[in-house]
């Protein structure tokens, strides 16, 4: 929108489209398809702890993709979220 406004638009190439495509499927299908079956697969607590490993996720993900290296005080988040569910799984019944 705001690219519109300025008069910036770019539409993007024709092998850009197939990847922009691509990408789109990924995270929307494939990912919430996954998020749903693990709905159904997990127990709710344990699901909910798996999800807090996202942030650690997504900075390891960045480190791969886009070469980018986590501040230490993200890297001390992400250590006490490490931290927090191993302990928080440890003692399961």
């Amino acid at each position: 929108m705001f690219a519109t406004v300025s008069g910036n638009l770019v539409l993007p190439q024709g092998n850009v489209w197939l990847l922009l495509l691509l990408v789109g499927s990924v995270d929307v299908v494939i990912s919430r398809g996954l998020y749903y079956l693990s709905l159904r697969k997990l127990k709710m607590s344990m699901h909910t702890i798996v999800l807090t490993l996202g942030p650690v996720v997504a900075i390891v993900w960045s480190m791969l993709l886009f070469n980018v290296f986590p501040t230490t005080q993200e890297i001390i988040g992400g250590i006490a979220i490490l931290i927090g569910v191993v302990f928080a799984t440890l003692n399961r019944p």
